[in-house]
């Protein structure tokens, strides 16, 4: 039987992103005559991490992990550093392989922790990138929105007496048919009222009531108003209502803009947030794991519903008569709409979820990985 492959140890800067260490303070042989006094010293820099020093104190010294020997701040950095510099001035036999390799290691993350280090990820950014051109189409549409609002409100400036009566009839018979949906909606709530025994859903049946009549009046007093106002009232009010479509476009128009904007803005954003000190990544490294698991799992709900939009096939139906004619059927409309609702779903699954880490991840790094103070 063929042994199955141990899983190759991370090299690089892969080994120092994942926290790896190559060896364990008990590798490091101090019971032989070589390199005693620098492997002291090598001890003592191992020693320096406040994650070593707690699991230590707490007699959790075995339980010690690979990442726990990483600096999480500028002088522990800084005083490691510095240990490891004395550990290989007292060196007085380089033929030592292993403990040179250990040491050579440990001045690698060391010199890795102290400098800035590009930490931002692919795949969310091209979530967002996919949400901009989405807003960018919102804006646009927007924009468009905005100038037909003010070609009707031109055309409605401009309305002779026909225009007017029509308009007149058509807003008498959408407000009466208003009236006569909260009218009904009224009459069903304060029956069910006298049935319900619970105190909340009683009050939240009381809370229905109340904005059903408050409607009511408000849609009979519109339509007492609207019967007795005259031409050059009905279109001061057809005005006056399109200025209104117009002022709520111009206003979905700029909050379109600003989001796009925004995102725009915020990619860029992210990527200088995302250029921590190598001692942060070591200190944030749980959440990073617990965001990377929240993007792989949104990532494997999204790769599913894409794998069943794949899996999905038209099926044709024959059907053979009596005469020898025959008619084919397929159901190929319905299929073709559910893969576009499952690649919809999938997609958006992957966008939003980019969009969330990119907002949590840009804020918190420009927090954590900048001193504003300087």
């Amino acid at each position: 039987m063929a042994k199955s492959k141990e899983p190759k140890a991370p090299k690089g800067k892969k080994a120092k992103q994942m926290g790896y260490v190559s060896f364990s303070k008990e590798d490091v042989n101090t019971g032989d005559d070589r390199n005693t006094r620098a492997e002291e010293l090598f001890l003592q820099a191992l020693n320096v991490p406040k994650r070593v020093q707690k699991k230590t104190k707490k007699g959790k010294g075995k339980e010690l992990e690979d990442n726990d020997f990483y600096p999480t701040s500028l002088p522990e950095t800084q005083e490691m550093e510095i240990l490891l510099n004395q550990a290989e001035a007292a060196v007085d036999d380089p033929s030592d392989k292993e403990f040179m390799n250990n040491l050579a290691e440990m001045r690698g993350i060391v010199d890795w922790s102290k400098k800035r280090q590009w930490n931002f990820n692919w795949s969310t950014i091209i979530g967002v990138i996919v949400f901009v051109f989405v807003l960018n189409q919102c804006s646009k549409s927007a924009k468009e929105d905005v100038v037909r609002a003010e070609q009707e409100l031109a055309t409605v400036k401009n309305w002779g007496d026909s225009a007017i009566v029509a308009y007149k009839t058509v807003e008498l018979e959408r407000k009466q048919q208003n009236l006569k949906y909260y009218q009904e909606n009224l009459a069903a709530s304060e029956a069910r009222l006298d049935t319900i025994t619970d105190k909340e859903r009683k009050k939240s049946e009381q809370g229905s009531i109340k904005r059903y009549k408050e409607n009511i009046k408000e849609y009979t007093d519109d339509i007492a108003k609207l019967q007795k106002a005259d031409h050059k009232e009905v279109h001061k009010m057809a005005v006056k209502q399109h200025e209104d479509w117009l002022k709520s476009k111009k206003g979905s128009s700029r909050s379109a803009l600003f989001w796009f904007i925004f995102f725009l803005i915020l990619i860029p954003l992210y990527i200088v947030a995302e250029r921590p000190y190598g001692y942060n990544i070591s200190k944030h490294r749980t959440e990073a794991a617990v965001l990377g698991g929240i993007r792989k799992i949104m990532n494997m709900f999204a790769g599913g519903l894409a794998s069943i939009a794949g899996a999905l096939y038209v099926t044709e139906t024959v059907t053979s008569y009596t005469d020898g004619s025959k008619s084919r059927s397929d159901d190929g409309m319905a299929i073709y709409a559910m893969k576009a609702i499952l690649l919809l779903g999938a997609l958006a699954i992957f966008v939003f979820t980019s969009v969330f880490l990119m907002l949590y991840s840009t804020i918190a790094g420009l927090a954590r990985n900048y001193n504003w103070r300087e």
